[in-house]
């Protein structure tokens, strides 16, 4: 069995404002690069490879970790949001009230259009996994909400259909068991990158 720890990156001015980002590939923001100097990792987990999705904002993070060099991998991209690219999840549930919340209660099959559904994203991901598995190597990589949602998923059998058993928070690093199989379990969540953090950070 390997691990990973998986970090969502650092914040950017869509974040700020809440909208869905998707492939959309904006970088950090000027409050993304100041908080990203205070994060930090154990020292074992410093020391593993990283492998970054190939959006911006992933890989200035990634940088930050990976003093060694990183890894782009296109599996590790965010979810395809199609046409809800730049909007709001509140603008979206107040233009179609009745719609949305018939997508919302797909879970892991809500695909917005011309999208991916999270269950496109949980199949790359499995892959990527049982890659990681048989190279026998921990690793660090840095990626999306929208995938770290998905690595959760996995781990848990979590359908996505209703809130997460256990919040999902940014800046944290969350800790996975892949077996020489691919099969992703949950080993702990929310672990803080900040010294001294509460894991109260929002998500």
């Amino acid at each position: 069995m390997i691990q990973v720890a998986v970090v969502r990156h650092a914040a950017t001015e869509w974040n700020a404002m809440r909208r869905l980002q998707g492939r959309r590939d904006i970088p950090l923001s000027d409050k993304g690069l100041a908080e990203l100097v205070h994060w930090q990792l154990p020292p074992l987990i410093g020391d593993w490879p990283v492998y970054s999705s190939p959006l911006q904002r992933a890989q200035q993070t990634a940088r930050h970790f990976g003093v060694g060099g990183i890894s782009v991998d296109a599996r590790l991209i965010e979810m395809d949001w199609g046409n809800w690219e730049g909007k709001t999840l509140a603008e979206l549930r107040s233009s179609d009230p009745v719609g949305f919340a018939a997508m919302e209660r797909r879970g892991c099959d809500l695909r917005p259009p011309d999208g991916e559904s999270p269950r496109d994203v949980q199949d790359r991901l499995s892959g990527f996994c049982l890659e990681l598995a048989n190279l026998g190597q921990s690793s660090l990589l840095v990626t999306h909400r929208g995938v770290i949602r998905a690595f959760y998923a996995l781990a848990t059998g979590w359908n996505m259909k209703n809130d997460p058993p256990e919040k999902i928070r940014n800046d944290c690093y969350h800790l996975f068991s892949i077996a020489p199989n691919g099969v992703l379990g949950l080993l702990s969540l929310n672990n803080p990158l900040v010294q001294g953090c509460n894991s109260q950070s929002q998500a």
